[in-house]
């Protein structure tokens, strides 16, 4: 009988080793708290690591990892007249990552952990990378400006009322992230500090 019961046993471990789950790693880097200042037009993104990034939303816009802001090729486009856009809307994606809406409607690029730390680490070359770049093409940071005829017409049209949105809780308990009136903060309510 001791047979049997070792050999369910042994098969019982097979079995389980065959099923273990997809990961259960946690990511070594993740936004320990995330907040929108909204009139300054800055996302301040704290990292489990300690570190503390400042983005103006008009380099956020302009590094967008979207496939909108790749040619045919995958190289980024150059994308100018960003200067004064702003971030609408901040949204959780699982563990691991944000979708920023910004001012323009622009909200296909979401940004890892991993890539908003990148961003953090090397702004200075890329901004200036991206001037250079705007530079070479005879473009610019600022909007381009509407005609007076069309601002006239414009400013005609009714005012869309504003959004407003919530915090929202995902099916899991974990807090959800949505665009609040001043300050949004995302923080991990796990014991260990990761994320769910």
């Amino acid at each position: 009988m001791h047979a049997s019961i070792a050999g369910r046993c042994a098969l019982l471990a097979a079995v389980q080793s065959q099923f273990r789950p997809l990961s259960t790693k946690v990511p070594e880097l993740w936004a320990a708290a995330i907040k929108l200042r909204e009139r300054d037009k800055i996302l301040e993104v704290h990292f489990s690591s300690g570190e503390r990034f400042t983005f103006p939303a008009e380099y956020l816009r302009v590094e967008s990892p979207s496939a909108e802001a790749q040619d045919a090729r995958g190289r980024p486009r150059v994308v100018a007249g960003r200067r004064e856009v702003g971030i609408i809307d901040v949204e959780r994606i699982g563990s691991y990552a944000v979708r920023l809406t910004f001012d323009d409607l622009h909200s296909s690029g979401i940004y890892t952990w991993q890539y908003l730390h990148d961003l953090g680490t090397q702004k200075l070359s890329r901004m200036r990378r991206y001037l250079s770049v705007l530079k070479q093409k005879g473009l610019s940071r600022s909007p381009k400006r509407r005609s007076a005829a069309s601002s006239i017409a414009h400013s005609r049209q009714p005012a869309a009322p504003p959004a407003t949105t919530g915090a929202s809780s995902s099916e899991d308990g974990s807090a959800g992230i949505r665009k609040q009136p001043a300050v949004l903060s995302i923080s991990s309510s796990s014991s260990s500090g990761a994320p769910d």
